[in-house]
């Protein structure tokens, strides 16, 4: 669990504050990440179908529930989850285990 202070600190650490309109967590009043009510609240914010909006996840069970309900998911690499990195790359659409180059 990352509380959204924590999120806003990496987008500013990394200088993406200006790529995103919100975010989201469990601290905004939703179930854990095994329910998918937190992904559709924002492809809703964005008034997309869940099909176009992509979720990034490090979580193995967060990764299904987002998958499971037609979101594609960019899998973040986290050591927690390594036991599950094949089933993860088989799930994901993308995986990115070693960091990111934003152009």
């Amino acid at each position: 669990y990352i509380g959204k202070a924590k999120v806003y600190s990496k987008l500013v650490i990394f200088n993406l504050t200006d790529f995103f309109e919100f975010t989201c967590s469990t601290e905004d009043g939703f179930a854990d990440k095994r329910n998918p009510d937190i992904y559709l609240f924002c492809a809703e914010k964005f008034q997309a179908f869940p099909h176009e909006v992509a979720v990034f996840e490090d979580s193995y069970s967060a990764i299904k529930t987002a998958a499971g309900a037609n979101f594609p998911v960019i899998a973040v690499y986290d050591k927690t989850a390594e036991h599950h990195w094949q089933e993860i790359k088989q799930i994901a659409v993308k995986t990115k285990r070693d960091g990111f180059m934003i152009l």
